[in-house]
């Protein structure tokens, strides 16, 4: 059915359905991150220092172990690990997600 954003999801789950298609990949080329503040999406360009978590009310594996500022730099090397990460919080995070 193609839904993939969390509010269409809700929508649904509200207007009865039952099964669906996500068509939002969870790692989305590693760019796009949910997190219970909102979206966060990467930007081509400089590397930002920034110690924060990827969301503080998080308890997935990436939100335990690294800072937005070390994700933007794996994500700024093109490389596979950045996606993979992005990948278990965005994954964690769909399956936690209550009610954005």
């Amino acid at each position: 059915m193609g839904i993939g954003e969390l509010g269409d999801v809700l929508k649904a789950v509200e207007t009865g359905l039952i099964c669906s298609t996500v068509s939002c990949p969870p790692g989305m080329r590693g760019r796009t991150l949910f997190t219970s503040r909102g979206k966060l999406q990467y930007q081509e360009g400089g590397v930002q220092a920034d110690g924060a978590p990827l969301d503080p009310e998080c308890d997935c594996y990436t939100c335990r172990n690294y800072s937005r500022g070390y994700l933007r730099h794996l994500f700024s090397l093109k490389g596979d690990t950045s996606m993979r990460l992005n990948t278990i919080h965005n994954l964690y995070f769909y399956l936690h997600f209550s009610g954005i």
